[in-house]
C-alpha cells in the first residue's frame, strides 16, 4: 500500500481551500440610490423655488407698471376733467357777463325814453317790449352759473331778488310803467301823473343797475379760472 504523504499534491491542494474573492473597493448601491434620490428631490425644491421666485419677481413688476399706470390715468383724467370743468366755466361766464351787459344797455334805452320831453309813447313801448329777450336770455344764463359756477349762489340769489323789484315792486319798478300805460291807451300827457310813473321805472333802473354790478361775478370768474 502507498502511503498517501508520498503523492504529490497540487498547488491548489497544498494552498488548502480557495477564499471568496473580494473586490478592490466596495460599492453600495442602496446608499447611491438614497443620495440620488435627495439630489433629485432638492434640484426639484431648488427648480421650483427658482419658478416661484420667477413669477413672484413678474408678478410685483407686472403690478407696479400696472399700479403707475392706473396712477398716471387717474392723474390724467383728473386733468382732463379739470380742463374741461374749467372751459365749461368760463364759456357759462362770458355767457353770463354777456347777457348781463345787454340787459344793462336795454334798461338805460327804456331809461332814456323815460325820462324824454314829451313822452313818447310809441318809443317806450317798443323798448319795453324789447327787453322781454335780453332778460330771457339772461335768466338763461344764470341756470347755467349754478350748474358750474364756483360760490356763486349768494350773489345769484341777491341779483335775483333785484331783478323781481325791477320788475313787479308795487310802487316802484317797471310794472308801475306797464300798467299806466295800459290804462292810457291813447298819447301820453307830460303831467304829474306821467312825471310820478316815469320816475318810478327811472328808479327802479338806476337802483337794479347799481345794485347787480358785473364786478363781484368777474372777480368770482377770475378766482375760479385762475386769472385773478
Amino acid at each position: 500500500m502507498e502511503d498517501e504523504t508520498s503523492k504529490p499534491r497540487t498547488p491548489q491542494e497544498s494552498a488548502g481551500p480557495a477564499e471568496p474573492s473580494v473586490p478592490a473597493s466596495s460599492f453600495d448601491l442602496a446608499a447611491l440610490q438614497r443620495d440620488l434620490r435627495i439630489a433629485t428631490r432638492n434640484g426639484r425644491y431648488a427648480l421650483v423655488t427658482a419658478v416661484a421666485a420667477a413669477v413672484i419677481s413678474a408678478g410685483i413688476s407686472a403690478w407696479a407698471s400696472t399700479s403707475v399706470s392706473s396712477t398716471e390715468m387717474n392723474r390724467q383724467e383728473h386733468f382732463t376733467a379739470a380742463q374741461a370743468v374749467r372751459k365749461d366755466r368760463r364759456e357759462v361766464y362770458v355767457e353770463y357777463a354777456t347777457s348781463t351787459i345787454n340787459l344793462s344797455v336795454q334798461l338805460q334805452r327804456i331809461n332814456v325814453a323815460l325820462g324824454a320831453h314829451p313822452p313818447d309813447r310809441a318809443t317806450i313801448t317798443a323798448e319795453m317790449n324789447k327787453l322781454q329777450e335780453p332778460l330771457q336770455a339772461h335768466m338763461r344764463a344764470e341756470v347755467a352759473m349754478r350748474i358750474v359756477g364756483s360760490e356763486v349762489g349768494p350773489s345769484l340769489e341777491r341779483r335775483d331778488r333785484a331783478i323781481t323789484d325791477l320788475m313787479v315792486a308795487p310802487d316802484s319798478s317797471l310794472v308801475v310803467v306797464r300798467n299806466h300805460l295800459d290804462r292810457q291807451p291813447g298819447a301820453l300827457t307830460d303831467d304829474d301823473e306821467w312825471r310820478r310813473v316815469a320816475t318810478a321805472g327811472i328808479t327802479a333802473i338806476e337802483k337794479f343797475l347799481k345794485d347787480t354790478s358785473i364786478d363781484e361775478i368777474a372777480e368770482r370768474a377770475r378766482a375760479d379760472l385762475g386769472s385773478g
